[in-house]
């Protein structure tokens, strides 16, 4: 397009509605993203409508984060803070990550808000692991904010196994503390089911450098729970026997859970059996709920036995749900009431679990 028809059309768009106007003005700034940017920020200040304005200025944002990062990054900071997306400071970053790594993370931890800078840095870091995975880990460590470092760190670590799980295994034991942890969380994840033979091994390093903080979080016990269940997939038994040599607490809890989610999905018989030897206790009452959640739909029965075995109120009440649901998902609802009523739930719970048969 010549700077001529670029202008007849501008003109053009400022009779147009807006609805029609904003089309013209996208295709307009689109074209001189490319073939003059110099004038673009005077032609986007030219559009009378601040809406549209605002909608074409992120447009020609995206389009410079490819041919011109410093130039997108400069039109970004001119965003109204609504329009200043995380996606889009994540765009804007990654081209200038992989030539400049050093003013990438420098412009993204400026940046106004936790939720940009986590996703900005997500981005500039990762690229930054692909040529320097030790600066990498060095910038990483200065991200005050624990859960954006915990996230980047995860991150990180997930790209480098997209090359080579050795060398994200080099990398992540190269940290410490909770970035260790984190990191090498992804990896023990990703070895159950690349490199099943040494998962244990590494799940126990992964374990004892965690502090007592670390190992009571959500997220690193259910490292226990994906281990099991990749493990589980081919082998039961080893999964099985794994998920108890753990120490007792929330990592054996959830090993044993995703020893049966897995089990369960092909072997039914043989997970009920193994969850009819577990001890009472939590352990038991999770892997009995992933049971019940397996084998609701094909033997709602079986499944609602199972649910009134659970010893924790919350959970028998939701795995009881569960096996309603399968009950109803077969079109007998009148032997899930009929369960319902002699089941001997107050009344509170027996209304809210009424609700799922309606």
């Amino acid at each position: 397009m010549t700077d001529e028809n670029r202008e007849k059309l501008l003109k053009m768009a400022t009779t147009l509605p807006a609805n029609l106007a904003r089309d013209i003005y996208v295709e307009a700034v689109y074209n001189q993203v490319e073939s003059d940017p110099g004038r673009l920020v005077q032609t986007l200040k030219d559009i009378p409508i601040l809406s549209i304005r605002e909608q074409v200025m992120a447009s020609a944002v995206d389009g410079l984060a490819y041919s011109r990062p410093e130039q997108a990054m400069d039109l970004f900071s001119k965003l109204q803070p609504v329009s200043q997306t995380p996606e889009a400071a994540a765009q804007v970053i990654s081209n200038m990550a992989w030539s400049n790594p050093e003013k990438a993370v420098e412009w993204a931890r400026g940046l106004g808000t936790e939720a940009q800078r986590k996703a900005a840095l997500t981005s500039a870091i990762g690229i930054w692991a692909q040529t320097d995975p030790e600066k990498a880990g060095q910038e990483i460590a200065k991200i005050s904010n624990p859960d954006t470092r915990a996230e980047i760190t995860r991150s990180v670590a997930d790209s480098l196994i997209g090359r080579s799980l050795s060398e994200a295994e080099k990398w992540a034991s190269g940290l410490t503390g909770s970035d260790r942890t984190a990191a090498l969380s992804k990896v023990v994840e990703q070895a159950a089911s690349q490199d099943p033979d040494r998962v244990q091994s590494l799940y126990a390093r992964f374990a004892s450098g965690m502090t007592a903080e670390d190992a009571a979080k959500s997220e690193n016990q259910a490292v226990a729970r994906s281990v099991a269940a990749q493990l589980a997939q081919t082998d039961a038994a080893k999964a099985a026997a794994w998920a108890l040599t753990l120490p007792e607490g929330g990592a054996r809890d959830e090993a044993s859970a995703g020893v049966v989610a897995a089990w369960a999905g092909y072997d039914a018989v043989g997970a009920s059996q193994w969850v009819q030897n577990l001890p009472e206790g939590k352990s038991r009452d999770l892997a009995t709920g992933n049971l019940v959640g397996t084998i609701a739909r094909d033997d709602p029965e079986s499944a609602w036995t199972w649910a009134l075995s659970i010893g924790d109120d919350s959970r028998r009440r939701e795995a009881a749900a569960t096996a309603l649901q399968g009950w109803k998902a077969n079109g007998n609802r009148e032997a899930a009431q009929a369960a319902l009523d002699a089941a001997g739930f107050n009344d509170t719970d027996r209304q809210e679990l009424m609700r799922k048969l309606q």
